[in-house]
């Protein structure tokens, strides 16, 4: 979980690769683990959003 959160915290967001990478499986029920995959998922999110918000303004 260490790791994991460093790993964060320097800009790492491989949300698939953590979610379903069997190295993983034992963390998944651990409220750290999933506090973290949410950030990640939070982040992803707001980043797909602010993409799609510029390809539009880009077509104007």
């Amino acid at each position: 979980m260490k790791y994991l959160q460093i790993a964060y915290e320097r800009g790492w967001r491989d949300y698939f690769f953590t979610e379903f990478n069997p190295a993983f499986e034992k963390l998944r029920s651990d409220n750290r683990y999933i506090k973290i995959l949410k950030k990640i998922r939070t982040d992803i999110d707001s980043l797909n959003q602010k993409l799609t918000s510029t390809s539009l303004q880009r077509d104007k």
